[in-house]
């Protein structure tokens, strides 16, 4: 029979522990990019597309699969790189 594993070992709270400052996410300030990748199976274009209206982002469509910085990098370094022109 499958036991549960004990998990109350795990803290739950790493990033904001002993903090009682707000946590504002950095898309939420500042530009954001983002590279929709539109063959990805892993992640439907339209969630992408979804995570990407919601922070602001300059969104950037490719026919790419879930890994592009392997299977298409040169599309990954150009939104780099017109995210870098753009905020220097």
């Amino acid at each position: 029979m499958y036991e549960q594993p004990n998990w109350s070992w795990m803290p739950r709270e790493i990033a904001v522990r002993g903090s009682d400052r707000e946590f504002v996410p950095t898309w939420k300030t500042k530009p954001s990019w983002f590279l929709l990748a539109e063959v990805d199976r892993m992640i439907l274009a339209e969630t992408q597309r979804y995570m990407a209206e919601r922070m602001g982002a300059k969104i950037r469509r490719h026919g790419v699969d879930h890994g592009p910085t392997h299977s298409a990098p040169d599309a990954v370094i150009g939104v780099i790189l017109e995210a870098a022109y753009a905020t220097s």
